[in-house]
């Protein structure tokens, strides 16, 4: 009960760091739309076939995301430090 907090403020670390991940995706599962794509590969997929309204819009969602989860881990850090 009581590593609760901390557990959850490394996940959160983690899912933000995650989310830049480019490299092992595609070595290990590859770029498979609707199977293996992630947010990442979805941005390479959209800047190789110029398709740039996809770029900024995912690319948006992909920084509030990181954003989001960064803002929710300072919540939890300030709350324990309480």
């Amino acid at each position: 009960p009581l590593s609760k907090k901390g557990m959850f403020a490394g996940l959160l670390i983690c899912f933000a760091r995650s989310i830049s991940e480019f490299g092992a995706t595609i070595v290990v599962s590859g770029n498979m739309p609707g199977r293996t794509q992630n947010i990442s590969t979805a941005i390479y997929t959209s800047i190789s076939s110029a398709d740039n309204s996809s770029v900024i819009r995912l690319s948006f969602y992909s920084i509030l995301m990181a954003i989001l989860s960064i803002t929710v881990h300072n919540i939890l850090v300030n709350r324990k430090s309480r």
